[in-house]
């Protein structure tokens, strides 16, 4: 049996999404000729983005994980980040209103310097978290990687990002080897081309800079989605680009109960919310005009978030005066998430609401196709890969942020309940078993085998 060594950021017992994809890749590759062996940064030393530990742990031998020291600084312009101030969102303006010209010249020249001061601060943050926040791992991570491949001897690699500092260690080890074995780095977000990634024009061209020269090494790249292949093929790279969904564990979900709460529709999101980006707000301004139309009974539905932002959902949900439709929660792990979902007939997901990312499928989707329940997506376009996604595999509906569209959506999902009960939200077997991590970990596989024989 070949060996592959997988460089993974995020990683069980974490229990972000991006740490599904290697989690898969090590459990099924065993079953098409790849053993996978996995270098990881030590959970307990790691940034944990979450309020509760880490705890999803593998419920399979992880025998073969190598967890590493992470070291939090390694340059001086993490030293000078710590030594900012914390970011300043906006410009406070001076308390003293006084129209005398020479107070206000004074508090202009402060405003001024305060813009500048702020400016340059956001330039050091951006060189010193460059390129990503877990750049600290970069070295323990190599220095595991050459010890491990030394040892075992790796026919091939495969670095899956974010962070970007695992492509960084595939490039360093690519750069090493005396006879380079095939590499492959996967995407699952976007490097440079990452819009919604705020950072001054130089750092930009930066970034873009070293993505390119990093990839060259690379055998071949995979990702997510159709619209992210073709964006990385403009990098001009000469490399091959594969899409290779993202997937969900079957056996995360066997025990899982088989239906849906029948006493009321239940409509859950479990995920994070970006301003501007996925906003929930005109979904529940429709949930809120039919019940005044008397079209949905506010008493035989509700409406469940799981969120790190419960403040700015409360606020939103008060706003509104649907405190009693709809129920805000503070995001659990993972393993106590998995029964929530499957409470609920709907799982709604929001989509990227920015033309320029149609390609984003939040990862998220497939824990919702594991529960087997019928997915509803709001916001974004009709054309993105969400919508796609849902239209081709039956397995949900789309709607943009349009109120007619959105009130079409709502009432005849609430009108199916009504109708013929939550049992009809349940999903086949059948129908979502292409979107297992078997099927995604064949598909690596078979890319292995073409480069390994390249």
């Amino acid at each position: 049996m070949k060996k592959v060594l997988i460089l993974a950021g995020r990683f069980p017992p974490f229990d972000n999404p991006g740490a599904r994809r290697p989690a898969g890749l090590y459990k099924y590759l065993g079953d098409f000729n790849w053993e996978a062996w996995v270098v990881t940064p030590d959970p307990q030393l790691a940034p944990n983005p979450y309020s509760y530990a880490p705890s999803d742990n593998l419920k399979f031998d992880e025998s073969r994980v190598i967890r590493t020291n992470f070291t939090q600084y390694t340059h001086p312009g993490h030293w000078l980040l710590a030594k900012l101030p914390p970011r300043n969102k906006s410009d406070a303006q001076p308390a003293n209103k006084s129209p005398s010209s020479m107070r206000e010249a004074h508090r202009s020249l402060k405003l001024k310097l305060s813009s500048g001061f702020n400016g340059a601060a956001k330039l050091v943050r951006e060189v010193a978290l460059f390129p990503d926040p877990q750049f600290g791992w970069y070295r323990d991570g190599l220095n595991a990687a050459r010890g491990l491949s030394a040892q075992i001897g790796f026919d091939a690699v495969i670095s899956t990002s974010g962070p970007e500092t695992c492509h960084l260690i595939a490039y360093a080890l690519a750069r090493e080897e005396s006879h380079p074995i095939p590499w492959i780095a996967d995407y699952r977000d976007l490097w440079s081309q990452k819009f919604s990634r705020e950072r001054s024009a130089f750092v930009a061209w930066l970034d873009r800079w070293l993505e390119k020269k990093v990839l060259r090494k690379a055998a071949a790249i995979t990702t997510v989605s159709d619209p992210f292949t073709q964006k990385i093929e403009r990098l001009g790279l000469d490399k091959p680009v594969h899409t290779i969904l993202n997937g969900f564990d079957p056996d995360d979900y066997r025990m899982l109960p088989a239906n849906p709460r029948q006493d009321k529709l239940i409509i859950t999101y479990a995920g994070a919310i970006y301003p501007g980006f996925r906003d929930p707000k005109p979904f529940l301004e429709t949930l809120l005009f039919l019940i005044n139309q008397n079209e949905i009974d506010p008493e035989k539905l509700e409406v469940h978030f799981f969120v790190h932002q419960t403040g700015t959902i409360d606020q939103m949900v008060a706003s509104l005066g649907l405190e009693g439709v709809a129920k805000v929660y503070e995001r659990i792990p993972r393993a106590e998430l998995l029964p929530k979902l499957s409470e609920a007939s709907v799982l709604w997901v929001l989509d990227w609401m920015d033309a320029r990312e149609t390609g984003n499928i939040p990862a998220k989707v497939y824990e919702y196709i594991g529960c087997r329940r019928f997915i509803l997506a709001t916001g974004g376009r009709g054309d993105s890969e969400v919508a796609r996604l849902l239209r081709l595999s039956n397995i949900g509906q789309h709607a943009p942020n349009d109120p007619e569209r959105l009130s079409q959506a709502l009432l005849g999902i609430y009108r199916q309940f009504i109708e013929r009960g939550a049992g009809t939200f349940v999903l086949s077997w059948k129908t979502i078993q292409p979107y297992n991590q078997r099927i995604m970990a064949k598909q690596f596989a078979h890319l292995l085998d073409h480069t390994y024989h390249y």
